[in-house]
């Protein structure tokens, strides 16, 4: 039998902040390949930042933090050290990131739900996947209108040694937190990313308002909008998805 829930884990893009990932990331390497232009070309840097992404994901060595995996194989592979492209990556997600805003929206119940949620003693983790740089997540999270919302935890590509979907970075959370597993809820809108989290026995929501399409993915333990969420843990009734519950 469960334990008792104590702790919410929360992605963000497409459940807390609403957007199309595809959109999302075609303006990101658009804008960023303008900025990036005066050193190597914007499709050869895009390609790039895919390929050392990539590289970092499959990292499973607990040592490395995420950051260093990415930034290991990116500056071995473009001919530019840190010194010469940090400072333009750090002003790119100061200035330029800013006009990702307009392809964003903001969930309706998200803001509620999560001071609700405080409000009833719910521990709050952002897991979003850290494969952007703190200063990108919080500005996400403002335009999200979350940015005060005291989570414990947000997961960061600077402070974390995984990524999603492996387990290990559910695994990380609950070491960071000290939750058992039948403690948290992992609440998404990616099938593969979000709810692999139920392998662990995590409990798993999938939040359908801006879903990622993929051909596979994992069961899950209920779906819904986020006020569906909110309904649900107020103790109210609300149909269950039967076709993907886990068994």
């Amino acid at each position: 039998m469960a334990r008792e829930l104590k702790a919410l884990l929360f992605d963000l893009d497409g459940t807390l902040l609403g957007l199309d990932v595809d959109v999302f990331l075609k303006e990101y390497f658009k804008l960023f390949g303008s900025k990036i232009g005066s050193f190597m070309d914007p499709m050869d840097f895009a390609r790039q930042v895919m390929s050392s992404t990539q590289y970092m994901v499959s990292n499973l060595d607990e040592k490395v933090r995420n950051q260093e995996a990415f930034y290991k194989d990116f500056f071995d592979k473009i001919g530019y050290s840190e010194d010469e492209m940090i400072p333009v990556f750090e002003e790119y997600y100061e200035t330029d990131f800013l006009e990702l805003k307009a392809v964003t929206s903001e969930v309706p119940g998200a803001r509620e739900l999560l001071l609700w949620a405080k409000d009833e003693g719910y521990d709050l983790v952002l897991a979003t996947n850290p494969v952007f740089p703190r200063r990108a997540i919080e500005h996400r999270m403002a335009w999200a209108h979350i940015e005060d919302i005291p989570f414990s935890l947000v997961t960061t590509f600077e402070d974390m040694h995984f990524c999603k979907p492996q387990l290990q970075y559910y695994q990380e959370i609950l070491n960071l937190t000290g939750y058992s597993a039948d403690e948290v809820m992992m609440i998404g809108n990616d099938p593969l990313e979000d709810m692999v989290a139920g392998k662990l026995g995590i409990r798993t929501f999938f939040a359908d308002s801006f879903p990622v399409v993929r051909e596979k993915g994992f069961p899950y333990d209920m779906r819904g909008s986020l006020k569906d969420l909110h309904s649900l843990l107020e103790g109210s009734d609300f149909e269950v998805a039967s076709d993907q519950e886990r068994d």
